[in-house]
Order: C-alpha cells, then structure tokens, then sequence
C-alpha cells in the first residue's frame, strides 16, 4: 500500500456535495459551477477518526485514489460503470450495487489499531434498505453497515444521494476494535456517480 499521510490526501479536484434533503421538491436541481466528482464521501466515524488523529502514533494511509478533504471527510472513487440499467435512470428506483476502489487504513497504538476499509461496496434496494460492505485480502466481501436512505435524485448528468444513514454490523463492530456496539451510527454516506452508464464522468 501507498502510504501517503492524511496531510498528503488532499483534495485534486473541486469537489462540491450538493443538499438534496429537499429531494421531493418540483425544482429541478442544479449542479453548481464547480464541477461535481463521482465518489462515496464519508467520514467513517468522527469520534474513531479523531482519536486515532490525536494518537501519538495515529496514522492514516490512502491508496488508489482514495481522497481527504483534510478535515476527516474520505471520497473513495467509482469502479465504473455503477451496476444500474440506463432505462431505469429516469425513475432511481434501484436497485443499485456500486463498487468504489481505493483503500484506507488507520492505525494507531504501535499497530494493536490496524483497520483498513477496502473495496466498498453499496448495495440498496427499492425500499432504502441495504448493506455497505468491504473486501479482505483473500477477496472475501464482509458487511460492516446496514444502510438506510432515501432515493437519489437526478442533478444535470449526475445521480447524488441525500445522506445515508449507516449503523455497524457485529462484523463492522469488531472490525473497529468493539470500541462501538453493534448497531452504533456511522456517519452518513454521501454518493454521487455519473448518469452515463458508461461511467465517462468518473
């Protein structure tokens, strides 16, 4: 694994989320001038990535095109083309399975913290339900999250998601060292990917 520090995971790109909490609303949004990157952006947990930030030996690594923000907010990037027929765009009904390459990797107390997130996955049904999932070294797929969210809404040549609200899974509970229950809040999820099957606009 690449290891650049967190200092060193800045953005490259202008980088913009846009709210889209008024989803229901009959304006059409519209995305800003500044141009939107395809991507999951999320925080993790705040409260696991300032403790191992405030470590003596806390560090972070990213690799892949994995992105920082600087101010604890990760955009993992699209494995393109997002598994979603075009026909079925107009609607967003899902369901979505969406793949994000990159991987990030905490560390802290002389390596007795070691966590790395991997191959995330998406996974959402009609209903919002569904699953964030990640990728051990074997290629084996673990669920770390039950997700719950609402349909994402059309923005120009993109499809963004309001927030999903994500809660750990026993797996995802020991994966952070059971500092955190089962079931615990993780926070939101933030997804944008292009409406081009082809995933032109990565």
């Amino acid at each position: 694994m690449s290891r650049g520090t967190l200092e060193c995971l800045t953005k490259r790109s202008s980088v913009v989320m846009l709210d889209v909490m008024h989803s229901i609303s009959d304006t059409p949004l519209r995305a800003p001038e500044e141009r939107l990157v395809a991507g999951l952006y999320w925080g993790v947990r705040e409260s696991f990535v300032s403790y191992v930030a405030s470590s003596p030996d806390g560090q972070m690594f990213g690799d892949e095109g994995v992105e920082s923000d600087g101010q604890g907010l990760f955009r993992f990037p699209v494995r393109q083309p997002a598994a979603h027929p075009r026909a079925r765009v107009p609607n967003l009904t899902g369901p979505w399975s969406i793949d994000f390459i990159g991987s990030l990797r905490f560390i802290a107390h002389f390596g007795a913290l070691d966590v790395t997130l991997s191959g995330l996955r998406v996974e959402l049904a009609t209903s919002g339900q569904g699953s964030l999932s990640i990728s051990d070294s074997r290629g084996n797929r673990h669920e770390i999250a039950r997700l719950l969210g609402a349909p994402p809404v059309a923005v120009e040549s993109w499809i963004v998601w309001p927030p999903v609200d994500a809660a750990l899974t026993e797996y995802g509970s020991e994966l952070l060292g059971g500092v955190y229950g089962e079931g615990a809040a993780l926070d939101p999820l933030r997804i944008v990917i292009s409406a081009d099957p082809t995933g032109a606009a990565a």
